[in-house]
């Protein structure tokens, strides 16, 4: 229990005095050490405002000089969150009814484009990380149209190879099964071949070809017999 009083109730020189309830015997039995009754004798308070240091000190001072603050311009030890909300208060208190309504209808004002300003914050942030959620979206389509093209890419690499391995093997067996050990040479060149289209062109060449030296002039002139060095 706290109380401040606007006269003197104790003949003794501080201005704030605790009480403990205790038994009358033994007298050291304690009831509660939670419980205190603090009595604040406002007359005895003469703090100047730059000797202030306890939140006490700050709500005494300004019991004692409430009415002749200048609450525009708080001397610096009182300029405390707590202590300007009382203020405040004081201010409102001491307002006319005209007062009171011009400063409410402000103070609404100032809460109502406080609440709009965090309103479109709120917004913003939402719209910004609702585009940070579509950018990424579009990243990661981004990125997975890449893999499956490159995967598409691959798959048609390798399905051009496995074409080109197939058209050798069957233009070499055809060689062999047409010219024999005359065709073996002929055979081992066409290994070397990688263009499709030219294995393709050899194909229908072979079939029209009579001799292994036929055939041998037109793979000369799609594949040449590199020179010795």
């Amino acid at each position: 229990m706290i109380s401040f009083l606007d006269h003197v109730l104790f003949d003794t020189p501080g201005h704030h005095t605790v009480f403990h309830l205790r038994a009358d015997q033994p007298p050291e039995l304690l009831l509660s050490d939670q419980f205190e009754m603090h009595f604040v004798e406002l007359p005895k308070f003469r703090l100047e405002a730059e000797e202030l240091r306890t939140s006490l000190d700050r709500w005494c001072y300004l019991m004692r000089h409430a009415e002749e603050l200048d609450t525009a311009n708080l001397p610096e030890p009182m300029k405390d969150e707590t202590i300007r909300e009382a203020v405040n208060v004081l201010e409102q208190l001491a307002m006319t009814d005209a007062e009171r309504l011009v400063y409410e209808e402000r103070w609404m004002g100032r809460a109502d484009h406080t609440a709009r300003e965090r309103r479109y914050a709120r917004l913003e942030r939402e719209l910004g990380e609702k585009m940070s959620q579509l950018a990424e979206r579009d990243r990661q389509a981004a990125e997975r149209d890449r893999q499956a093209a490159e995967q598409q890419k691959q798959i048609a690499e390798q399905q051009k190879q496995a074409a080109r391995q197939e058209a050798r093997a069957v233009l070499r067996e055809t060689i062999l099964s047409r010219f024999l050990l005359e065709g073996l040479p002929l055979a081992n060149r066409v290994a070397g071949v990688e263009d499709l289209e030219t294995l393709e062109r050899l194909s229908h060449q072979l079939a029209e070809s009579a001799t292994a030296v036929e055939f041998e002039a037109v793979l000369n002139s799609v594949s040449p017999v590199p020179r010795p060095g």
